[in-house]
């Protein structure tokens, strides 16, 4: 299998362009992870439960961290208490102006206080539901920054989740190859060897985007691609390199064939 990579990276540095190939051009890569997520506090309170840990895996939808809504659940009680009594006086209201002795006027006062009543209860319960978070995808934890029964405030961070699943690589290609570069076309990437007797381990690439601009300094852009087929033991921060054709003239690999002029 290993030998059909090597044999794929060949063909694809030949083939990529009707530029004859030198060598492969060896491109610093960092694999970086497509999810990656700061968890924050959507209000201010006391944390009550931090369900994970630095390194644990988590599934979408795991429980992660709550706060406390001890005097939330209470206002939630005094507001329940207040609608109903809202709508006992929108009735009345109701009922009195159908006998001509309630002015509309009234009726439209007891009904805004009806419902100024269901919009606060609706707002301390949405309150109640967000004092609770959860992972939005499966991956693991990688940095917790706050503890059970610490005061947080709104948009404070309390832990970072990452998904190694989904890597992708953003790298600063020579203005000169990306001419060559083809989404339909394989692609590879050498790191350290991930499993043992190997010197390095291949990673297939697909081509996702090209930058519209060509920094002018160093004549690069930057280019985006995404892992394929996950090897074990890739991991987010881990150092590569991008393999690309690095093309010469026709004129002059013709020379160097021996096809010129005598």
């Amino acid at each position: 299998m290993r030998n059909l990579i090597k044999l794929n990276i060949a063909s694809f540095c030949l083939l990529a362009s009707p530029f004859a190939v030198a060598e492969v051009l060896r491109l610093p890569s960092l694999f970086e992870a497509e999810q990656r997520a700061t968890l924050s506090a959507n209000q201010p309170g006391m944390l009550t439960d931090v369900n994970k840990q630095i390194g644990d895996q988590v599934s979408r939808g795991d429980l992660l961290f709550t706060q406390d809504t001890t005097d939330l659940k209470a206002d939630v009680v005094l507001a329940r208490i207040q609608l109903d009594y809202a709508g006992k006086k929108l009735s009345r209201q109701q009922q009195l102006q159908k006998r001509g002795m309630a002015a509309p006027a009234l009726v439209t006062e007891a009904r805004q206080e009806r419902d100024l009543a269901k919009a606060e209860l609706t707002r301390l319960q949405q309150r109640i539901e967000q004092s609770k978070r959860y992972a939005p995808y499966s991956g693991i934890i990688i940095d917790r920054t706050a503890e059970p029964q610490e005061w947080v405030e709104a948009g404070q961070a309390i832990m970072t989740l990452l998904n190694n699943q989904r890597l992708r690589l953003t790298v600063a290609v020579p203005s000169k190859v990306l001419h060559l570069l083809q989404p339909q076309q394989a692609y590879y990437a050498e790191v350290p060897a991930l499993r043992s007797g190997e010197t390095t381990t291949t990673v297939s690439l697909t081509l996702l985007a090209i930058a519209a601009k060509v920094e002018s300094q160093s004549d690069t852009a930057q280019v985006l691609w995404r892992v394929n087929d996950m090897p074990a033991g890739l991991l987010a921060g881990m150092r590569g390199e991008l393999l690309l054709p690095s093309p010469v003239e026709e004129q002059s690999a013709s020379g160097s064939l021996g096809l010129g002029s005598p």
